[in-house]
């Protein structure tokens, strides 16, 4: 019932975001179709907020995304919040009438072990781009949610370990889906992308149907 982009900092996730609120999944109630274009924040402002005051809980001051916690500190600094993981994700779930609702948030990299009990029956996208390219896109844009990154090899290091941790999460997972960046926003294979997105898509929201009456039956 849950779609969670899990996936680095400028690697498409926004594009993807907008992709599947447009198609029916409320990716976040901070978005809205406006003439047929899906405008506003894709990031959920409280999954946000959630996620740094983990990650802010979990290394020294100042913070920097530059710091990367361990999954142990992570896990740690994550106690005092698990009552707020599990209401957050119940509010969401029940705020959306039972539809299939989701969220993209970058540092879900790292998070995600946390917040994954607490789901029903998540489905997880990926966005597979060249990591030199997306570290390069951080550096010309890092400002406002990333801060300020100053040195390619800090970029580098965020896509890297983002990466590897996104991948050692999602490894474990059986409902995955990759995206390719490249042939998402090339004109001559974005079509195949997408069409992987809505089949994607179209088998959750199958899935779900039976979910949703067996989770209606429970309450």
């Amino acid at each position: 019932m849950e779609v969670i982009i899990v996936s680095p900092f400028r690697t498409g996730t926004s594009t993807v975001t907008r992709i599947l609120h447009h198609v029916g999944i409320n990716m976040s109630k901070y978005l809205s179709i406006v003439n047929g274009r899906v405008q506003g924040k894709v990031e959920d402002r409280n999954f946000f907020s959630l996620n740094m005051r983990i990650l802010k809980k979990a290394v020294l001051p100042p913070f920097g995304f530059g710091k990367i916690p361990t999954v142990d500190q992570i896990k740690m600094a994550a106690e005092p919040f698990l009552l707020e993981i599990q209401e957050l994700i119940k509010e969401r779930r029940e705020g959306n009438g039972g539809q299939d609702w989701g969220y993209k948030v970058p540092m879900s990299c790292l998070t995600m072990e946390v917040f994954h009990p607490y789901l029903i029956c998540p489905y997880y996208i990926t966005i597979d781009r060249n990591p030199e390219n997306a570290a390069l896109s951080i550096l010309k844009r890092s400002s406002g949610n990333l801060g300020r990154i100053k040195t390619m090899r800090t970029a580098r290091r965020i896509v890297s370990e983002y990466y590897t941790r996104a991948n050692a999460f999602l490894s474990k997972q059986f409902r995955v889906l990759h995206i390719n960046f490249d042939r998402l926003v090339s004109k001559h294979t974005c079509n195949f992308e997408i069409n992987s997105l809505l089949d994607f898509v179209n088998r959750l929201t199958k899935h779900n149907r039976i979910l949703g009456l067996r989770y209606l039956k429970l309450k």
